[in-house]
């Protein structure tokens, strides 16, 4: 039977860098660049990646009642940084 990871190890992991998933982690900042653009463009946001913002909100909940998603203390500082609005307006 697979047992969950205590947070202290995946914090521990995380903050050395470790990806959980490569291929999501790729495909994350891509969606990342392309949602910057539209916002230092001024331009509206197209419905995938509208989605896509939901989605990181909900993961941003579910992190902050502790719960794993593949969304890292890395990505949030990110997306932190520029300023993104994690409850929906």
């Amino acid at each position: 039977e697979a047992k969950a990871m205590p947070r202290e190890r995946i914090e521990k992991l995380e903050s050395v860098g470790f990806i959980w998933n490569i291929r999501y982690h790729e495909k994350w900042v891509k969606t990342l660049e392309e949602y910057k653009k539209h916002k230092a463009d001024g331009t509206d946001i197209p419905t995938y990646l509208s989605k896509w913002v939901q989605k990181q909100q909900f993961d941003y909940e579910l992190t902050e009642s502790g719960m794993p998603t593949y969304l890292n203390t890395d990505m949030i500082k990110e997306m932190k940084g520029i300023g993104f609005e994690w409850i929906a307006s």
